[in-house]
């Protein structure tokens, strides 16, 4: 009895602050936190008038993502959204595709922006100006152009499920069927190998053959037979 009196102490006596600590780390609440700090990152943008701590937050922000501090809200908003919908299990599951495309399509912007806009400005922030000229400088310019297009192509493949490749897919398949109804309506194709078209004249050999074997037919024609006279007929006297 002593023991099991003991354990209900235990359970009565929880540290308050580990239950704040587990309630908050539950993914739902970390996905309401996520939406609401991003209305509010959205809310601060949009309006000219901020309080101390929006206008200190936007300020660290800009520093950080430069002009792509638009995109911030939306990322972590949507990745927030993505929370709640996968721990409530009355909802249905929403695809991870989206928010990890919306993250790929940040990140491809603030490179994107520091490559354009040069190296030292606010056109990516911190972050971008670390990501860009670490690529400029391992592999250059140009590699560094084609690996910002991949992560953009990439971000919209994950944004659109498979949408995307369907669509390239469909305008592929319309483009070879226009090619062949044209090679068929307007092209003729070649005689493999190639035929030489008859001019109407026979080669000199066979012009001579046909010559000879005219001539000899013509010399040992055979004489046409004497018809027999009829009986009604005197034949003549020699």
């Amino acid at each position: 009895m002593a023991a099991r009196k003991s354990t209900r102490k235990r359970k009565q006596n929880t540290d308050p602050i580990d239950a704040i600590i587990n309630t908050l780390s539950r993914p739902e609440v970390i996905g309401l936190i996520l939406v609401l700090i991003a209305v509010l990152t959205m809310l601060s943008l949009l309006t000219s008038s901020t309080g101390a701590v929006t206008g200190a937050w936007l300020a660290w922000l800009r520093e950080l993502f430069g002009v792509a501090v638009w995109g911030f809200p939306v990322v972590i908003g949507a990745l927030g959204l993505w929370m709640v919908i996968h721990a409530v299990d009355k909802m249905p599951d929403m695809p991870w595709q989206q928010p990890l495309g919306l993250a790929v399509l940040f990140l491809a912007g603030l490179v994107g922006t520091t490559l354009w806009t040069g190296p030292g400005t606010a056109g990516g922030g911190l972050i971008g100006n670390l990501l860009a000229e670490s690529l400029r400088q391992v592999v250059g310019i140009g590699v560094a152009w084609a690996f910002v297009t991949f992560l953009t192509i990439s971000s919209l493949i994950l944004l659109t499920d498979r949408l995307l490749i369907d669509l390239v897919q469909h305008l592929w398949l319309s483009l070879q069927e226009m090619r062949y109804r044209w090679e068929e309506q307007y092209y003729t194709p070649e005689i493999n190998p190639p035929v030489p078209l008859p001019s109407g004249r026979l080669p000199w050999y066979r012009e001579l053959l046909d010559r000879w074997q005219s001539r000899w037919s013509t010399d040992t024609a055979p004489l046409p037979p004497t018809l027999p006279a009829a009986e009604n007929l005197v034949r003549a006297n020699p």
